[in-house]
């Protein structure tokens, strides 16, 4: 038993090993001579890419997950009916067994009237290392040739397009983009996670006290990114207003229970124990309205308060 184990072990480490150092494919690159084991819902119970010289191949990588997967099977197997003669579309499913795909097929479509018959194989870690994608459907061109002519979304598999393909590989298709180091664990943006601030809608941070720090405010250009960044570090609420209507910080009342309070930011040691952090960065294109609003709500939402301009007789001082 120890012998088979180790023997086991060997084998899958073999196996990772060889598909570790595959590189993913290219456009134009030739596509090696693939072997589909284990074919579902076909006659063959295997077949190779080779089979189909002379046909341009579809690759549809699918879930049974997958919402958008599942009514676009009946328009491929529409296209490969009307195309039979030149195109071959392969179903690449996503999931973990023969059995549960059969039992899918079975299930959506042949109990139905709606026949499929598309032939389903399993991915496998060879495939997914020469074309790997994050989202599905995934759609891989590969010419009559054996030469991948694109990775595209399932937008742009249509009888325009296919026929398209089949006499001219040098075809143009909109390519599709997976980030396949994207870290939904990370912020957004950070490090080119997710793309780069061109972007950015807006984006906010709001903390407590930040203790060894001192209190600051300002404003930062990012050239490269073409953003904005407006702060203030270690700031009293009715500061960072200021900011937002662009008055003076002594000019600030307090409305409780209908009660008016004027208050003396310039003096008031209770400001001191309310102090925040707020930063906004936004795309250097946004109006100063604009981003004035969005600071407004932010600060509004975090503080829990409501604040509007509104004219006050300021009581006389002695």
């Amino acid at each position: 038993m120890k012998k088979l184990l180790c023997f086991i072990g060997g084998a899958m480490l073999a196996i990772n090993l060889t598909a570790q150092q595959i590189k993913p494919l290219s456009v134009g690159d030739q596509v090696p001579d693939l072997t589909f084991n284990h074919v579902m819902n076909s006659t063959k119970t295997q077949f190779k890419l080779s089979d189909f010289k002379g046909k341009l191949v579809i690759l549809d990588f699918f879930g049974t997950w997958c919402g958008a997967c599942i009514p676009l099977v009946p328009k491929l197997n529409s296209l490969q009916n009307k195309l039979k003669d030149s195109i071959q579309i392969i179903v690449v499913c996503d999931d973990i067994s023969n059995e549960v795909v059969s039992k899918f097929i079975k299930k959506k479509w042949n109990s139905t009237t709606r026949t499929i018959q598309l032939p389903f194989v399993l991915m496998d870690s060879v495939k997914f290392s020469l074309f790997p994608h994050r989202m599905v459907p995934h759609e891989v061109w590969i010419s009559p040739e054996g030469k991948l002519i694109a990775a595209t979304d399932e937008s742009q598999v249509t009888l325009e397009n296919l026929l398209a393909a089949y006499s001219n590989p040098q075809i143009k298709l909109k390519q599709k983009v997976d980030q396949m180091d994207f870290n939904r664990d990370l912020p957004l943006l950070i490090n080119g996670n997710g793309g780069n601030m061109d972007r950015l809608i807006h984006k906010s941070i709001f903390t407590k006290k930040l203790e060894g720090v001192p209190s600051c405010a300002g404003i930062t250009l990012d050239t490269i990114n073409h953003t904005r960044r407006l702060y203030c570090i270690n700031s009293s609420p009715v500061n960072q207003l200021t900011n937002v209507y662009g008055i003076s910080r002594s000019k600030f009342v307090l409305i409780k229970n209908n009660a008016v309070s004027f208050i003396d930011t310039m003096r008031s040691s209770s400001l001191k124990d309310s102090m925040y952090c707020y930063e906004i960065t936004i795309p250097d294109t946004v109006s100063k309205a604009h981003y004035k609003s969005i600071m407004k709500n932010d600060l509004e939402q975090n503080l829990s308060i409501k604040t509007q301009l509104k004219k006050y007789k300021y009581p006389a001082t002695s």
